[in-house]
């Protein structure tokens, strides 16, 4: 702390010749104005900080969710999907944004009910990837468990044969189909009230030898698991 020294040129009485006594002022360091300064830089930058932060946290994004499982290869529809605001920050490119109409996507991995939608786990069809439906009548009590759009199944057919005869093995007639629509009471087919018409997608070279199949005798469908290829058991 410094200290400066003020002589005066009279005593307090006034009397010329008196001794003059040494008035002294303090003066405060100038290093503390440096730090006060520096504190209150470094607290607007705080507060700055602080604020951004809690309005990025506050921040939501709209993107797509899956509204059921949906195995490989499904084709999206609009009731496949659900908008969900979540709080994503720098991640938002890595899902479908809700702004984007995915439908008719193609999924190249299965997805869970709830998962939100990768963007990498969907692409846009091509003709070389285009599939066909194809409506296949079953009967209500070959309808697997589980059955779902999305799901994928392996088509059976087993021909038709006389009481005599020895039963008929059967025939696998497409693998991996997926399920468009799974078929209710609504969609019976034909004279028998039990049929159900299931609609299946297959590939564009499959359809002609499905259609044949289906009409020489008793449909099943074989469900797949979840992520299953086809030819795995369920």
């Amino acid at each position: 702390m410094g200290v400066e020294t003020l002589r005066t040129s009279e005593s307090p009485s006034g009397a010329p010749g008196a001794p003059v006594p040494a008035a002294s002022r303090v003066r405060g360091p100038r290093w503390r104005d440096a730090r006060l300064l520096i504190g209150l830089l470094l607290v607007l930058a705080s507060v700055a900080v602080g604020a951004r932060l809690f309005a990025t946290a506050d921040r939501t994004t709209a993107v797509w969710a899956a509204a059921r499982s949906m195995d490989e290869g499904s084709v999206l529809a609009a009731d496949d999907l659900v908008k969900r605001q979540v709080r994503l920050l720098d991640v938002t490119d890595k899902y479908l944004a809700a702004s984007t109409t995915p439908v008719g996507y193609v999924l190249t991995r299965a997805v869970g009910a709830g998962e939100l939608m990768p963007s990498a786990a969907v692409r846009k069809p091509s003709k070389a990837a285009s599939r066909r439906q194809v409506t296949v009548p079953v009967n209500r009590g070959r309808l697997p468990a589980g059955l779902a759009a999305g799901r994928r199944v392996d088509v059976y057919v087993t021909p038709e044969s006389e009481a005599a005869e020895e039963p008929q093995p059967s025939d696998l007639a497409v693998s991996g189909a997926v399920v468009v629509n799974p078929g209710d009471a609504r969609n019976r087919l034909g004279s028998a009230a039990s049929d159900v018409g299931v609609v299946l997608s297959v590939p564009p070279d499959e359809v002609s030898g499905l259609l044949t199949a289906v009409h020489q005798g008793e449909v099943d469908l074989v469900l797949l698991p979840l992520g299953g290829k086809a030819g795995d058991n369920p």
